[in-house]
C-alpha cells in the first residue's frame, strides 16, 4: 500500500489509523498546489526536513519508519489514483526489447489511462478529490519536459537569468532558483543529506545583487556594438 494507507483485512483498503500518518500525506498532496512542478515540491519538502511516514514491506502496519523522501517518491505520491479514492490495474505493463547487442532485457513502462485495465471510483475514503487528482497528473504531464521543446516545461516558468547555470563549489552540485515575491533565491540542496546528520547546510542567497552585476557586464559587452549597429541602421536609412 502506498504511505497514508493499509490493509488489515484484505481487500480492503483504509486510511493508517495514526493521525500523524494521515496528516503527513495531506501535507505534501496540498503542498503541490502551490508549486508548479513535482521536483518543486520535492525541493520544498528537503527544505523543510520533511519525513515521509513508510511500511516497509513485509512489516506490521503498526511499524512506521520516518524517511527523507527522494525524488521519485514524492512523484509517485502526487499522481497515484489511489488517494482520490480509485482503485486501478494496469497502470503499467512489462515488454522485453532487444540491447544493441541483441540481449533481450524486461523494462516497465506506464499505459495511458484510457488503456488502464480497472478504474474503480470511490474505492476507499480518499485523501483528495479525483479532480485534484487529475489536476496533479495534468501538471506533472505539462512538465515532462522529454517530450520535446514544444511541451511547457517546469523551467520556462521563473524569471532568473541563471538558473542552471550556477553549481556549489562546496558539493559540486546545481543550484536551484527558488521564487517569491521578493525575487529569486540560488539555492543548494545537495548537502541536505548531511545535513539530515546534523552536518551543515551549503548555501543560499539572494539573485538580486548577483543579476544586476550581470547585466551591468551584458551591457557593457555589447553596448558599443549596439551603438555601431544603430548608426549603420541610420546611415542605410538615409
Amino acid at each position: 500500500m502506498p504511505p497514508g494507507y493499509i490493509c488489515r483485512h484484505p481487500p480492503l483498503c483504509e486510511k493508517h489509523p495514526d493521525p500523524r500518518v494521515q496528516r503527513a500525506v495531506e501535507k505534501v498532496l496540498h503542498d503541490f498546489e502551490r508549486f508548479s512542478s513535482a521536483r518543486q515540491l520535492y525541493l520544498h519538502l528537503l527544505e523543510e526536513m520533511f519525513q515521509l511516514p513508510v511500511v516497509m514491506h513485509g512489516h506490521d502496519w503498526r511499524d512506521i519508519e520516518w524517511i527523507t523522501p527522494s525524488y521519485g517518491q514524492t512523484l509517485e505520491l502526487v499522481r497515484n489514483p489511489t488517494y482520490a479514492g480509485l482503485y486501478v490495474r494496469g497502470r503499467t505493463k512489462t515488454i522485453v526489447v532487444l540491447d544493441s547487442d541483441g540481449h533481450s532485457q524486461t523494462k516497465r513502462r506506464r499505459v495511458p489511462r484510457d488503456a488502464w485495465d480497472v478504474l474503480l471510483e470511490d474505492h476507499h475514503d480518499a485523501y483528495i478529490t479525483r479532480q485534484a487528482w487529475e489536476r496533479n497528473v495534468e501538471k506533472i504531464e505539462a512538465n515532462a519536459n522529454v517530450r520535446g521543446p514544444l511541451a511547457k516545461g517546469a523551467v520556462g516558468r521563473g524569471c532568473s537569468m541563471m538558473a542552471g547555470l550556477l553549481r556549489c563549489r562546496r558539493c559540486g552540485h546545481r543550484l536551484q532558483a527558488r521564487y517569491s515575491e521578493r525575487g529569486v533565491r540560488y539555492v543548494c540542496f545537495g548537502g541536505d543529506r548531511q545535513r539530515m546528520r546534523g552536518g551543515a547546510r551549503c548555501l543560499a542567497f539572494s539573485g538580486a545583487r548577483l543579476e544586476l552585476l550581470l547585466v551591468e557586464e551584458i551591457l557593457e559587452v555589447v553596448g558599443p556594438a549596439v551603438g555601431d549597429a544603430a548608426s549603420r541602421a541610420t546611415s542605410a536609412a538615409g
